[in-house]
């Protein structure tokens, strides 16, 4: 789908016809595995860039999502 590879929501919206970005989301804003993965990993470089934090990549995937992130802050 559009938004999963990256479209904006207000592209989808406007490709699609709707009134609003809400009713795009509501319709097709469910979330991925890959999706929620890429989402996790920007949140995680991001808190690198701004905390100097070590976080391995990867690291417990998929067990605790995201607990022992928070440890290391």
């Amino acid at each position: 789908m559009a938004i999963e590879s990256g479209d904006d929501i207000k592209t989808v919206q406007g490709n699609l016809g709707h009134a609003t970005a809400a009713f795009t989301l509501n319709i097709y804003a469910h979330t991925t595995q890959k999706m929620r993965q890429q989402s996790a990993d920007r949140m995680e470089r991001f808190i690198q860039s701004v905390s100097g934090a070590k976080w391995q990549s990867g690291q417990n995937k998929g067990k605790n999502k995201g607990k022992n992130m928070a440890k290391t802050l």
